[in-house]
């Protein structure tokens, strides 16, 4: 059997994790990688890490090692920071600062001067934005007496009877049939609605909630059911060479399932989409900084 030759921190788990966290679990997973303990800055919270950031302020204390990760950082990205001040007419005072914000005036000067705190990838035009209050701006009342966590359980739960992907038996086989990890009741499926070449799912079987999902579980689900369903794709379609899975969690995420898999898919002598472009990504940050890699560093950078 013709191996796959796969770049293990391109793959790519969607919608659950930063791409620096995916990279560095794909390295635990693999290689025993353990997150380093310790960290050059330890922010209390977003405004305080906005002030790290912010060279002009001179009223913060930044360690020793700040001035390397920033060189890092700058290499990365683009990070600017906007401070303003708007006017709340007189009328508007008691809406905001009692309505709103429940009588904080901390919050209510922070109105006063937004800042927002806008991160750039150089290499991919991702942008992040951060308005420290925005969470706090005026929403419709809902209309539930449920909380959040309280309503997904609830979500969960009503799809429990009936589940396709609680029995093995209501899912479609692949061509060269299963990978099973027996122990854990992990196993492969077609994707009866495919969207890819070939589009398979790795599935926990017993695990209905992705609520209960565990770190021994995953990593069963990624090394010992997705990288062999990998291998026997590429071993009868060997134009099929570029490794990615896709997590989506939930409706929003765009799973059409609520029980947790990961979908497997094997590109055709290159990454498709948007994993083409961090591909092209990482070769051009490779060849501007002479040979350093684009997702190490942002692991890096992160942990």
């Amino acid at each position: 059997m013709s191996r796959v030759k796969m770049k293990p921190s391109l793959v790519i788990i969607a919608s659950i994790a930063t791409l620096a966290s995916i990279s560095l679990f794909y390295r635990s997973l693999t290689h025993g990688f353990e997150v380093p303990s310790s960290r050059c800055l330890r922010p209390s919270s977003t405004n305080h890490l906005i002030s790290l950031l912010n060279q002009s302020d001179t009223t913060i204390t930044r360690p020793s090692c700040f001035q390397a990760l920033l060189q890092l950082m700058n290499s990365l990205y683009q990070v600017d920071i906007s401070i303003d001040h708007v006017t709340v007419p007189r009328g508007m005072v008691p809406l905001v600062r009692d309505t709103w914000f429940r009588g904080n005036t901390t919050l209510y000067t922070m109105f006063q001067h937004p800042q927002t705190l806008t991160v750039t990838d150089r290499y991919t035009s991702e942008t992040s934005n951060v308005n420290l209050i925005r969470s706090m701006r005026p929403k419709p009342a809902s209309t539930g007496s449920d909380d959040a966590l309280t309503a997904m359980r609830k979500l969960i739960e009503a799809a429990r009877p009936g589940c396709n992907f609680c029995d093995t038996d209501h899912t479609v086989e692949d061509s060269f049939g299963r990978v099973r990890v027996e122990q854990s009741n992990i196993f492969t499926a077609e994707n009866s609605f495919r969207f890819l070449d070939y589009s398979g799912l790795v599935i926990p079987g017993d695990i209905h909630s992705f609520l209960e999902m565990d770190y021994p579980t995953l990593r069963s689900m990624v090394v010992e059911a997705a990288v062999p369903w990998f291998r026997n794709i590429h071993s009868l379609h060997g134009a099929n060479t570029h490794p990615i899975l896709v997590w989506d969690i939930m409706s929003k995420a765009g799973a059409s399932q609520v029980h947790p898999h990961i979908h497997t898919l094997l590109g055709r002598g290159r990454y498709p989409g948007k994993w083409g472009l961090m591909d092209q990504a990482r070769t051009r940050y490779h060849d501007d900084t002479e040979g350093r890699d684009y997702l190490q560093d942002i692991v890096d950078l992160h942990v």
